[in-house]
């Protein structure tokens, strides 16, 4: 939960703070909650769905160290993101991809939702090796 919350609301602040969004507009970062706001709840609920998914099995193999598990789920939120631009129907892509941007995979926007994806799949990696910690003591 947390790596795809901060997935979305790193990908609306980029979002606001560039004004690509139309309530962004005049305001910049400062309406990064309302450009979030704005994208669909199906969305949203698709784009956590396939992070969770790619999340779980980018960790079906236990990679040797630390770095190797923030790079395999940096890959499964850039993944996860690609899927629902690429699947997401219009009808539920209010705010987000092609009903943000008339295109599924508008260049700009497209770098800012990996680019989120990915830190925000990095950001749930960090938050689990901290609970792994205190759950061995360490």
């Amino acid at each position: 939960m947390p790596a795809w919350a901060a997935g979305i609301y790193l990908a609306s602040a980029l979002i606001a703070a560039l004004e690509l969004a139309p309530e962004a507009r005049g305001c910049g970062a400062a309406c990064t909650f309302a450009v979030a706001d704005a994208v669909s709840p199906q969305a949203k609920l698709v784009t956590g769905a396939l992070l969770g998914a790619m999340m779980w099995l980018a960790r079906r193999r236990r990679p040797a160290g630390f770095g190797a598990m923030a790079l395999r789920d940096a890959i499964a939120g850039m993944v996860s993101v690609a899927l629902a631009l690429a699947l997401i129907p219009a009808g539920w892509s209010r705010g987000f991809g092609l009903g943000l941007f008339e295109q599924r995979f508008a260049p700009l926007p497209t770098l800012i939702y990996l680019a989120s994806a990915a830190t925000g799949a990095v950001v749930g990696t960090l938050l689990e090796r901290s609970c792994r910690r205190r759950l061995d003591g360490r």
